[in-house]
């Protein structure tokens, strides 16, 4: 029996799945019970991508011997990609029970709690990982990001520098420090480790943003807006980059792009948090506030009904659908005053320090912008990080 099952082995570490298929076949028909051969078909229909099948037939072997710590550690690694956490994670706590030191085992049980979001067992998972490895890059990796997810973001910094120190060309390494220095307020550092982890991958999404919002937040707003342009090539249908950029296109007055892209947002999504706002002010600053404020108090226009095309047109009906739940914005209701040939007035606005933009001189545009800036919401990959998961162990 040994003689064929390593027959067997043979054939299918020489790629001829199918003929070592057929013995595997042909032993369990005459002892269906046996330990070997429903392991390494296991793994053989896991090579042949049959998840489902695989999963089965180690199973099956581990019921043959619930002691097999390689069994149980490949079935949980199975279940991990059908995505079936719960019951991975008890197949690897089975596995670490009968070989504490398993360090593959303890790895995707780390990972495993992360996608559950159990963050404080993953970083002690880690955290044991890395004094078991602790020349494994990918260890210290997961390890800062289990860090990164519970806001310790000078910890994860230096766990990422720990895992760039033994592989220097790590993009995720790279990925994950950029997110934490960032987190850290430390906009350079975020910068040239995006820049560096894009020198590796240039055609990530994830560096991509987060080259964009560290631009952002350098006040390199037309370097920032080429890399979200660039991002929105990679992922077309990211919102929040379409947020973003349009927040950038307001602050270097390009409303009507801006308009466009929170038209989009809100096409996309239409309770996008803020969005309705923000399209409402990019709409309001292309209609020549200046000019027609002017253009009222005039002799040819004291009645106003022509100022108010733009207006009513554009952001009229948009102030009036959110200003009841926007208070910067309530104040506009009370600027629709026919008495006055419904020229808006600048004592209805609220009174925050102002610098006024010479196209919207009533708008507190400074101070607007400041605030959108505040409520932008950060990129995904802000808290997310690139965990290692070990695959199938082979016998």
């Amino acid at each position: 029996m040994n003689d064929v099952l390593q027959n067997a082995l043979a054939l299918r570490r020489a790629g001829k799945l199918a003929e070592a298929a057929q013995i595997y076949g042909d032993i369990l028909r005459a002892e269906p019970r046996n330990f070997e051969a429903l392991h390494a078909l296991g793994i053989l229909r896991y090579q042949c991508g049959e998840l489902e099948l695989a999963e089965r037939l180690i199973g099956e072997a581990v019921t043959v011997n619930p002691r097999a710590a390689d069994a149980l550690y490949n079935r949980g690694s199975l279940l991990l990609k059908l995505k079936r956490f719960e019951e991975a994670l008890s197949c690897f706590g089975q596995a670490l029970a009968i070989k504490p030191d398993y360090a593959e085992a303890l790895g995707n049980r780390g990972a495993v709690s992360m996608e559950l979001g159990r963050y404080s067992e993953s970083l002690a998972d880690f955290a044991r990982l890395t004094n078991l490895r602790p020349g494994l890059a990918e260890a210290w990796n997961n390890h800062a990001g289990a860090l990164l997810k519970l806001k310790r973001y000078d910890e994860a910094h230096a766990s990422y520098g720990k895992a760039l120190a033994i592989r220097p060309n790590y993009p995720e390494a790279r990925k994950g420090r950029s997110a934490a220095a960032f987190a850290c307020r430390r906009f350079a550092e975020a910068l040239a480790d995006a820049d560096q982890a894009l020198a590796f991958d240039p055609g990530n999404a994830n560096a991509w943003e987060q080259r964009a919002d560290a631009l952002t937040e350098l006040n390199r707003r037309d370097e920032a807006l080429a890399s979200y342009d660039r991002l929105l090539e990679l992922k077309p249908g990211s919102i929040d980059a379409l947020h973003n950029r349009a927040n950038i296109l307001v602050m270097l007055r390009r409303y009507e792009d801006a308009a466009r892209d929170y038209a989009e947002v809100l096409r996309l999504r239409p309770d996008y948090p803020y969005a309705s706002g923000h399209l409402a002010f990019a709409r309001l600053c292309t209609c020549d506030c200046f000019g027609w404020s002017r253009r009222v108090h005039s002799r040819e226009h004291r009645s106003g009904a022509a100022s108010l095309t733009g207006m009513r047109r554009f952001a009229w009906p948009i102030f009036r659908r959110i200003s009841m739940n926007m208070p910067w914005l309530g104040s506009w209701r009370a600027c629709r005053n026919t008495t006055t040939g419904g020229a808006l007035k600048p004592s209805r606005f609220p009174s925050v320090p102002t610098v006024r933009d010479p196209c919207v001189p009533a708008l507190r545009t400074r101070s607007i912008i400041s605030s959108m800036r505040a409520i932008k919401p950060k990129s995904k990959s802000r808290g997310d990080c690139a965990i290692s998961k070990w695959t199938l162990r082979s016998i």
